[in-house]
């Protein structure tokens, strides 16, 4: 009778080609991340704060990407520095941007793109970009750590 269980060589093989898609898929997601952070650093540097006042709230199903839900881009009018005004939508819908038409919220805009808007606070810049970034590390580290061994059990009882 055959047996079917996977030998030492295909069962290592296996490892190896989960390895080799986690770290392409951590790969993608640390390079994605951080060009999401050098795009933040760059607006960041460039940006100047305002107040606006939402006047309409767009309603984005998620369900046809994947998502389960629905999440708001808000259109947020509000004056420059210069004392021009201007409307812009956020670059990004949220499920927490849940903002009332008449809101008065704080954003920061780019002066040379002022239709580049994001709605002001620590979380608005950078958690979308840390969390691609830190996910995509985490997921390159747990190969690597895997593949020198640092999760095989103690004493000799876990695989070789």
């Amino acid at each position: 009778m055959a047996d079917d269980r996977p030998n030492g060589r295909h069962a290592a093989r296996g490892t190896r080609v989960v390895h080799a898609l986690l770290g392409l898929v951590g790969l993608g997601l640390t390079l994605y991340g951080g060009w999401l952070l050098v795009d933040a650093v760059r607006f960041a540097a460039a940006a100047r704060p305002a107040t606006g006042t939402v006047v309409s709230v767009e309603t984005v199903n998620t369900q046809a990407t994947g998502n389960e839900g629905i999440s708001f881009v808000p259109t947020i009018r509000f004056r420059t520095g210069d004392g021009a005004v201007h409307e812009a939508e956020t670059h990004i819908s949220s499920t927490s941007y849940d903002f009332r038409t008449g809101q008065t919220v704080g954003i920061l805009y780019d002066p040379s793109r002022p239709d580049e808007v994001r709605i002001g606070g620590l979380l608005s810049l950078w958690a979308l970009p840390g969390a691609f970034f830190g996910v995509g590390l985490l997921l390159l580290g747990g190969v690597l750590a895997s593949e020198l061994g640092l999760f095989r059990g103690r004493g000799g009882t876990g695989p070789a």
